[in-house]
């Protein structure tokens, strides 16, 4: 289910190196915190293009040619995306920094937050240690039927397991419907943090997965994935394992993945689509999985009253909804067909219990 490793040249680690030593990002005063970042999550138009501040730790950095991406996780656990230019050396993965952040104007969700100032600051004092708990499997959803799709015959492709940290299969221990009420408990984002919590436990899992499908993706970016796909697949009410089978399916996990068709990024987004889904850049891991994972949860929701229903949603997002309207199901598209088998398969190995 998930395992990879990747690397960079000495030139490349040089180059950053300048570019970090050179850099004249912006240090100095930065704004007081005065909001929560689960208060941010929970109601981001309220903020929308205001400046705010926040306190927290660097989890990691993404490094791109356009620009330079901080992995910020607040004192209560809350992670975002801090989008700032090529950043200066107080942005150290692990130091405790206190950050000011524009938020996105006319934004329906939390995006790439833009990057105003940073300072380094002193960590608060370490709260009273709490029990740790084992990581636990995601909640299930999403498939109706272990039956294979009608119009062909096959076994499933690919080895790919679930794992946890230690490289041991992590199975479920329930198999409930595409409506999970696993899912459905966990606590919204202006609740305390114990939805991130569950998150933080499980990305590790996550990241070994999706790093078998691009072995090319660093740390840092296999952390942000991980995060999304489990964040808004809990959101959206859809099984995190039958996301990574459509990303995966989709575009093998290369963030910049075009058709000759045009579809575009993780998703494999149309532009059409892309638009209407509020997506301003579809190469934005964030808003591409955003728009995907919601994408996928609408079709799960339109079909579940089908006997075929799972399928039906699978056969949506590849040939559209006209498809299966004009075909009363799944349509006879060879290409559709076989991508139904494609993520069939992958899902049967990243979730057998949802196959008994």
């Amino acid at each position: 289910m998930l395992e990879g490793g990747n690397g960079v040249t000495d030139l490349q680690k040089a180059f950053h190196i300048v570019i970090l030593l050179l850099s004249v990002a912006r240090v100095g005063t930065v704004a007081a915190e005065t909001v929560k970042l689960s208060d941010l999550r929970a109601n981001p138009q309220k903020y929308s293009g205001q400046t705010l501040g926040f306190s927290g730790i660097v989890d990691g950095i993404i490094a791109s040619a356009e620009a330079t991406t901080l992995i910020f996780r607040g004192t209560e656990g809350d992670r975002v995306y801090i989008k700032g230019g090529h950043v200066v050396p107080e942005a150290k993965p692990g130091r405790y920094v206190s950050v000011s952040v524009r938020v996105p104007p006319n934004s329906g969700y939390v995006a790439s937050l833009e990057l105003v100032g940073i300072v380094a600051s002193a960590p608060p004092p370490a709260p009273t240690p709490m029990p740790t708990t084992a990581a636990v499997a995601p909640p299930q959803a999403a498939t109706t039927s272990a039956s294979s799709p009608s119009s062909q015959s096959g076994t499933a492709p690919g080895n790919y397991r679930l794992m946890d940290g230690e490289g041991k299969t992590l199975q479920s221990r329930s198999k409930t419907t595409a409506s999970s009420p696993a899912a459905k408990s966990l606590p919204s984002r202006g609740v305390a943090s114990s939805a991130d919590r569950t998150i933080a436990a499980m990305i590790p899992t996550y990241k070994k997965t999706i790093q078998q499908f691009n072995p090319k993706l660093d740390d840092a970016r296999l952390t942000q994935l991980a995060d999304l796909i489990l964040r808004y697949g809990y959101q959206s009410n859809v099984d995190p394992r039958l996301v990574v089978a459509v990303i995966a399916a989709e575009s093998n996990f290369r963030l910049e993945a075009t058709s000759p068709s045009g579809a575009m990024g993780l998703g494999q987004l149309m532009p059409g689509t892309a638009a209407g889904m509020g997506v301003s850049n579809a190469y934005d891991p964030e808003q591409n999985l955003r728009a995907a994972i919601r994408i996928i949860s609408g079709h799960l929701k339109k079909y579940g009253n089908h006997s075929d229903g799972f399928y039906r949603a699978l056969a949506a997002y590849n040939a559209g909804s006209g498809a299966v309207r004009k075909y009363g199901g799944v349509p006879p598209y060879r290409e559709t067909v076989n991508y139904i088998w494609k993520i069939y398969g992958l899902y049967k190995q990243l979730a057998p219990d949802q196959f008994k």
